[in-house]
C-alpha cells in the first residue's frame, strides 16, 4: 500500500478526526480527502499526463495539504515554496522547474515573474476548488517523483531534489517505528490499478472543525518547519498515515514566546519533531515543562547538525552520558542520518521506549 492508499485508509477510519490543526481551526479526514480528490481531477484537467511537477505556494494553512495531495492524485509531484521566501528564489524555482501550474494558497508577491497557469489555492481551505475543466487522474508509479524539494542555494544556485513515491513510503515504514504508541502505517506496496476517481462533488461543513486535545485519544505530531524544509516530511506524512493529528505552528508565533508558549499549551502535541535548536529555545522558557505538554511522549530531532562530540545544548537536563541523556524525563538517544540535500553525515536524535 502506498503513502497515497494509507491516506485514504486513515481518511475512511477516521473521517470525523482532525487531520491538520493550524491556528484554532482543523480541516478533518474526510473533507481533507474529499478536496483533494476534487483537486486531483481539477488538476488532470488543466495539465496533460506528462508527470509534470505542481508548485504549491503558502505557508501553514490546511490548503497546502490538501494541493500536496491532489498533485500527488493528479500524478505530479509537488514543489512546496513557502511565503517566506524572496520573489526573485520563487521565479527562479518556478523558471527552472518548468512547472506548467501553480497553487497559490497566498497570493505570490509582487515581483513573481511567471508565465504559467495560477491557480487560486485560498479557496480549498473551505473545501472549494477553483473553477476550470477536470480530468481524469492517474497514479503514480513506483519510481516516479512524488515530491521535490528545492535547497537552499548556500552552495550556489538552489537544486531540485526529487524524491520517488517508493522512496518516501519506504521512509515512513522506518519512521513510524519511532514512536511505540503510534498506529502503525500498512506496510508499503504499490497497485498497478489507476487510482479510482468518483464524479461527485465533495460536501463540506461551512463550520469549521475545532480540535480539542483532552478528547483526541491519538497521536499529535507537531510540525515546526515550513512544508519547504526536508524535516517537515516526517511529521507529515507519519501523521497523515498514521490517522494521527499534524498541529502547525507558524513562523508568527515562533517569533513570538508568549504566543509560542501558549500556542503549544493548547496543542496536545504527543509526538515532538523539530530541529534541536527550535527544541533548545523552547527549553530556555522556564515554563515549558511537563505540566504545558502532559501528553508529550517522543522527541524526534533532526534537520540540523549534532555531532557526535557536541554536547548537548545546556538546557537538555539529566545528561546520562555522551549519547544518551533526558529531556523532560524523556530518553534521547544519538542516532544517524542523511540529509536531502548533501552527502555529509548528519545526526538525528530519538526517542526509545523506557
Amino acid at each position: 500500500m502506498d503513502v497515497i492508499d494509507r491516506i485514504e485508509a486513515a481518511a475512511t477510519r477516521h473521517g470525523d478526526r482532525a487531520a491538520h490543526t493550524y491556528r484554532g481551526e482543523s480541516l478533518t479526514y474526510a473533507l481533507l480527502w474529499s478536496a483533494a480528490t476534487a483537486l486531483s481531477a481539477r488538476i488532470a484537467g488543466e495539465l496533460p499526463d506528462d508527470g509534470s511537477p505542481v508548485v504549491v505556494y503558502g505557508h501553514k494553512e490546511s490548503a497546502m495539504l490538501v494541493a500536496f495531495l491532489g498533485a500527488v492524485r493528479a500524478g505530479h509531484p509537488y514543489i512546496p515554496l513557502d511565503s517566506s521566501w524572496p520573489a526573485d528564489r520563487i521565479s527562479s524555482v518556478v523558471e527552472e522547474s518548468q512547472t506548467q501550474l501553480v497553487i497559490a494558497v497566498r497570493p505570490l508577491p509582487e515581483g513573481v515573474i511567471t508565465e504559467v497557469t495560477v491557480l487560486d489555492g485560498s479557496v480549498l481551505d473551505a473545501g472549494e476548488v477553483p473553477p476550470g475543466p477536470v480530468g481524469e487522474p492517474r497514479a503514480l508509479d513506483a519510481n516516479d517523483p512524488y515530491y521535490v524539494i528545492y535547497t537552499s542555494g548556500s552552495t550556489g544556485r538552489p537544486k531540485g531534489v526529487q524524491i520517488t513515491a517508493s522512496a518516501l513510503a519506504r521512509f515512513v515504514d522506518w519512521a513510524t517505528t519511532l514512536v511505540p504508541d503510534a498506529d502503525p502505517a500498512p506496510t508499503a506496496t504499490f497497485s498497478p490499478e489507476p487510482a479510482r476517481f468518483s464524479p461527485e462533488p465533495a460536501k463540506f461543513s461551512p463550520e469549521p472543525a475545532r480540535f480539542s486535545p483532552e478528547s483526541s485519544g491519538h497521536e499529535v505530531w507537531l510540525n515546526q518547519a515550513p512544508f519547504s524544509f526536508d524535516l517537515s516530511v516526517m511529521d507529515l506524512y507519519c501523521a497523515l498515515t498514521t490517522g494521527a493529528t499534524l498541529y502547525s505552528v507558524d513562523a508568527p508565533t515562533v517569533a513570538n514566546a508568549r504566543e509560542l508558549h501558549d500556542e503549544l499549551g493548547r496543542s496536545g502535541v504527543s509526538v515532538w519533531v523539530s530541529t534541536p535548536s527550535f527544541a533548545d529555545l523552547c527549553l530556555a522558557d522556564p515554563g515549558f515543562t511537563a505540566d504545558l505538554l502532559p501528553r508529550l511522549g517522543s522527541f524526534l530531532f533532526c534537520g540540523e547538525t549534532l555531532a557526535p562530540t557536541q554536547q548537548p545544548p545546556a538546557s537538555f537536563v539529566n545528561h546520562v552520558s555522551h549519547d544518551y541523556f533526558e529531556v523532560m524525563g524523556i530518553p534521547i538517544v544519538r542516532g544517524r542520518s542523511f540529509t536531502e540535500d548533501d552527502e555529509r553525515e548528519r545526526s538525528t536524535t530519538r526517542r526509545f521506549a523506557k
